[in-house]
């Protein structure tokens, strides 16, 4: 087992990094996601998959897209040291999606 520790003490609600890779849809995520299961890797962070209570997001997605269109962020092979960031059944950061 192996995992990613700070070397200092990080304050509650810092900034740590941003994670990085290729922005695909979800369907391609998935796609992808059945091969790195099957080798042991998993670097794919879904960027705007909400549960149906987020009205919010749903609005947003049919506005743009006459529809829901999930996207994912896969940093396989464009990603940085953001993908070792709290991959844990108990995490202990928290990750927002921002736009700009």
């Amino acid at each position: 087992m192996w995992g990613l520790i700070a070397l200092e003490e990080i304050p509650a609600g810092a900034f740590l990094m941003e994670y990085l890779g290729e922005i695909m849809s979800k369907k391609q995520g998935d796609m992808r996601g059945t091969f790195y299961d099957a080798n042991g890797l998993s670097y794919l962070f879904d960027l705007n998959d909400p549960t149906e209570a987020d009205e919010r997001e749903q609005i947003i997605q049919k506005v743009f897209f006459n529809e829901f269109f999930p996207l994912c962020l896969d940093s396989m092979f464009y990603g940085n040291e953001a993908r070792f960031i709290n991959h844990s059944c108990d995490p202990n950061v928290v990750s927002f999606n921002l736009t700009g």
